[in-house]
């Protein structure tokens, strides 16, 4: 399995390939990669996003986004995450793909799960050396931070403050991140990093909560809105208090798109599991999602609550593409 770290230095240098295998549930690692693909296509380029959840979106439409083309031979990025969801002939039609893609679009395949053995994930890994997206050691933590601390521009900190950066946001490289971001804004340009601002712009993981998770979710912010569900369902919320508000969250905002804002569409609402900051913001958050969305998401969690009460599910999974389904647009 390659290296992230290789393969995005291999991305810096201009050196692309037109398929990546990303294989691990490290989700910021994935988006990571994603972006540094992103930022990395030259800006003079025509480019077409795409993305797609195998097992949600029709195995159809997505073999057929695949082998469309236009007269002006435009650059396509096309994310699939699961493929392993994908559905009867699409199955061997994504293997033939795999092996003769189109030479003007980019294809990240994402599959989170290591444990799947089955044919057509042994055979994409056969075809494809996959990367490894699972969050790493901590060892490697200290590669990261030193990535991240160049990416924005800081002054490399003595190790014996590395390793006190890395310790004290060590829960995921999501953390890490922010924890460097947050530096990145807070102290002066050139100036060496303190002991004192480590400390204070570390993450403070006992204050994430579930209002830190739907206001990055109604602001459309995939990536927070993805750790801070994990870190809350690593701590005790159930998949079914996120579902329940959930549905009080789109209900709401589906009076306020009825109502067109007005003080009637508050109102009509009234009793809900969520908090007053919330439904402070719920006006807000509306603006970011059509009425065709909310519906839709309304529809994906009556199917995932009964999916919940009648089969046994993936909790980390079923939240994830509920939240990737919901922000796909992002």
């Amino acid at each position: 399995m390659k290296s992230i770290i290789s393969e995005i230095k291999k991305i810096n240098d201009d050196n692309f390939d037109n398929i990546y295998y990303l294989v691990g549930d490290d989700h910021f690692l994935q988006n990571f990669f994603i972006k540094k693909i992103k930022k990395s296509i030259p800006q003079n380029n025509s480019i077409e996003k795409l993305f797609f959840i195998g097992g949600f979106d029709p195995s159809e439409s997505i073999i057929q986004s695949l082998y469309a083309t236009d007269i002006f031979q435009s650059k396509k990025l096309i994310i699939l995450r699961n493929p392993n969801g994908l559905k009867g002939k699409s199955r061997e039609e994504l293997l033939n793909y795999v092996q003769k893609p189109i030479k003007e679009n980019i294809l990240i395949l994402t599959q989170d799960e290591y444990s799947i053995k089955n044919k057509l994930i042994n055979t994409l890994s056969s075809l494809l050396n996959p990367i490894s997206t699972q969050t790493p050691f901590f060892s490697d933590f200290i590669i990261w931070a030193r990535i991240f601390i160049k990416s924005h521009d800081l002054r490399l900190v003595d190790q014996n403050d590395l390793n006190l950066l890395v310790k004290l946001n060590s829960e995921n490289l999501y953390f890490l991140h922010s924890a460097i971001e947050k530096l990145s804004v807070n102290v002066e340009n050139g100036k060496k990093i303190s002991k004192n601002e480590i400390i204070e712009n570390s993450f403070n993981l006992n204050a994430v909560s579930l209002f830190n998770f739907f206001d990055a979710f109604g602001k459309k912010d995939l990536e927070k809105s993805i750790f801070f569900s994990f870190f809350l369902l690593n701590n005790n919320v159930s998949i079914l208090r996120f579902v329940k508000m959930f549905a009080d969250f789109f209900q709401k905002m589906l009076f306020i798109r009825i109502f067109h804002g007005t003080n009637k569409s508050a109102s009509s609402f009234n009793y809900t599991l969520l908090n007053r900051n919330i439904d402070n913001k719920i006006i807000e958050y509306a603006k970011n999602f059509t009425g065709k969305d909310i519906v839709q998401c309304l529809r994906h969690l009556q199917n995932i609550d009964i999916k919940i009460k009648t089969s046994s599910s993936n909790d980390k999974s079923t939240l994830t593409n509920f939240i990737f389904t919901s922000l796909s647009n992002e």
